[in-house]
């Protein structure tokens, strides 16, 4: 089969969880499959629009400049004509037999509308976030410090995104969830990493014959178990690995950091910035916190060695994060938010600790408890069986593509071509 991957950002450009997990599951898909892979770049210096074909191994990839952040109205979140025009011209070249989508944010959601009514080729949609349902995409006013009770357009004028530059009226958010609600009736399958998406999806309503669990898979022969010994003596290093930004917790996590006044622990912070976190992140004086930049996922394996436990402080309700499968594979234990699809990775003890979610004072009793008894780290030995191999994960993804084989092929169908 051809099989076309729809994936907002891709590597080596930028490095979060979906484009991590989409570039392992391509390169694995390439051993059964034709694999193509249509993302957007942001480069100043290419023309607007205009796209780079390459083939990186044994993926072909096309990506879209689009380097314009302007959104006068809140429908050009979710809908762009010239994004839409390319990616037919690609359709036309490629002819693919099913289209998987993984992310569309910056992109357009016409094109599964696009795929199914012009073209009659299957969707599949990988869920990665709530963006089918939240402006945000994670249910997080960014004018508040609270998850959003709404869950579902709610109150979406009290924490629009800042780059729409008009206020938008009620019917025009009414538009856009019609357009979204369109389009997720298009897709054939739904696949979630985590059953905590998978749930939501099934309360809001959805077809449940649409709906797949299927947790994320790894090349889980790039990473190393490590076997740690502690004792009441032995000096700890928590780390962060991430995006550092808001709804990763970087303040909830510096905040409880700083209330727990113990000599023998440090914190090394692992990620990305944009001006406005660096410059909040040079107000932090603690001599016991680093913090180390960008870094290449391929590395993360060895980073590992550099610390005794983990900490993911998210405070959205977060799907299947990468961070904690490569902490298990690696043998590291975990303190993370007690939210979302988080919670099924430390459903084993040995996994690690949660904390309620944005609790500040409870991060920092944890942080205390390992601090002052090292040796309990001894307790946590991950356990590999929520990991999945990248293998057995496209293995089972190809059941579900071969439901779709054969079914509206473009290149039988080529009568359906504009």
């Amino acid at each position: 089969m051809k099989i076309l991957l729809i994936v907002h950002r891709y590597i080596p450009y930028n490095t979060g969880g979906t484009e991590i997990y989409t570039s392992v599951v391509a390169n694995e898909l390439s051993k059964y499959h034709d694999v193509y892979i249509l993302t957007r770049i942001t480069d100043p210096r290419l023309r607007n629009y205009s796209f780079i074909d390459s083939t990186e191994g044994t993926v072909s990839v096309r990506r879209i400049n689009k380097i314009t952040a302007d959104h006068p109205q809140l429908i050009d979140r979710f809908t762009d004509r010239r994004i839409e025009d390319i990616f037919r011209d690609y359709v036309e070249s490629v002819l693919p037999d099913l289209v998987h989508v993984q992310h569309l944010a910056g992109l357009s959601m016409n094109i599964i509308n696009t795929t199914k009514e012009v073209y009659k080729i299957p969707v599949l949609f990988t869920v990665h976030d709530f963006y089918l349902f939240c402006l945000n995409g994670q249910f997080y006013p960014l004018t508040k410090d609270e998850i959003c009770p709404a869950y579902l357009f709610g109150k979406c004028d009290e924490c629009l995104i800042s780059d729409i530059d008009n206020k938008p009226s009620t019917q025009e958010i009414e538009d856009c969830k019609s357009l979204v609600k369109s389009v997720m009736n298009q897709v054939d399958k739904f696949i979630f990493p985590s059953e905590f998406l998978l749930n939501f999806f099934e309360k809001k309503g959805i077809q449940t014959t649409k709906l797949f669990f299927l947790p994320n898979g790894y090349r889980t022969s790039n990473f190393i178990y490590r076997h740690k010994n502690y004792n009441n003596n032995s000096h700890l290093v928590f780390g962060f690995f991430g995006r550092i930004n808001h709804t990763k917790g970087i303040e909830l996590l510096l905040k409880a950091f700083s209330k727990v006044k113990l000599s023998n622990i440090k914190l090394k912070i692992y990620g990305t910035t944009d001006r406005h976190y660096h410059d909040y992140l040079s107000t932090w004086s603690d001599d016991r916190i680093t913090f180390l930049g960008a870094y290449n996922n391929t590395d993360v394996n060895a980073l590992f060695d550099y610390i005794d436990v983990l900490i993911v402080p998210s405070i959205w309700h977060e799907n299947s994060p990468l961070v904690i499968h490569e902490a298990i594979l690696s043998g590291v234990p975990v303190i993370a938010s007690k939210a979302g699809g988080i919670t099924e990775l430390l459903e084993n003890p040995a996994n690690g600790v949660l904390f309620s979610l944005g609790n500040t004072d409870e991060l920092a009793a944890l942080i205390t408890e390992f601090g002052k008894n090292p040796e309990r780290l001894n307790f946590y030995k991950p356990n590999l069986q929520k990991i999945f191999p990248i293998e057995q994960h496209v293995r089972n993804l190809n059941v579900v593509y071969d439901e779709f084989r054969g079914i509206n092929s473009l290149r039988n169908n080529q009568n359906h071509c504009p």
